[in-house]
């Protein structure tokens, strides 16, 4: 009975955390960042749970290799050694977002913004398709430590930064997957 009474006292000063950690990121404007990997073999997919962000559910099976702190990516890679980044965040954390920004002018600016930041670090920009009334730009960085391609995209709240970096991957095939990751997230 001793032991039951501990786990509910752990239990619920693990909710009080948890809730205190919540609250006061709401209180200071901030966002905590929870996230998790589940694999289906059944439907093929590897999930993303991302509190408060919702899901990214990734076609196929993918394992997580690196989280950078700062800019939020969480890469994975595939048994075939492809790695993509995904991040979600609101728009925002972003310091090129401005109240009121509709998706096509923020993801404009974030492709700006990025591409501009590559360019000064002389690397190799291009814009592969320009889809911005749909929500998305995809484009490519190409350079001595770098061969990505990238999806910039936006839906209401949120952002969305999604990049295959991979030789073994054409650019289309890269695209295809972007966009194929995009509109199912």
């Amino acid at each position: 009975m001793t032991k039951s009474i501990v786990s509910l006292y752990k239990l619920r000063r693990l909710i009080l955390i948890f809730v205190l950690t919540i609250y006061s990121s709401i209180l200071l404007g901030q966002t905590s960042n929870l996230t998790a990997d589940t694999y289906d073999e059944e439907k093929n997919t590897t999930t993303l749970v991302q509190i408060p962000y919702s899901n990214i559910v990734i076609p196929g099976k993918w394992t997580r290799t690196k989280y950078n702190t700062s800019s939020q990516q969480i890469l994975y890679e595939n048994q075939d050694s492809v790695t993509i980044s995904v991040v979600k965040l609101y728009k925002r954390k972003y310091s090129f977002y401005t109240t009121g920004q509709n998706d096509k002018d923020f993801v404009l600016a974030f492709y700006k913004w990025d591409s501009d930041y590559y360019k000064s670090n002389e690397v190799n920009v291009q814009q592969l398709a320009d889809s911005s009334g749909k929500g998305y730009i995809i484009w490519k960085a190409t350079g001595k430590h770098i061969n990505s391609v990238f999806l910039f995209g936006a839906k209401k709240k949120l952002a969305y930064n999604f990049a295959t970096m991979t030789n073994k991957w054409t650019d289309k095939q890269s695209e295809a997957f972007l966009i194929d990751l995009f509109n199912n997230n």
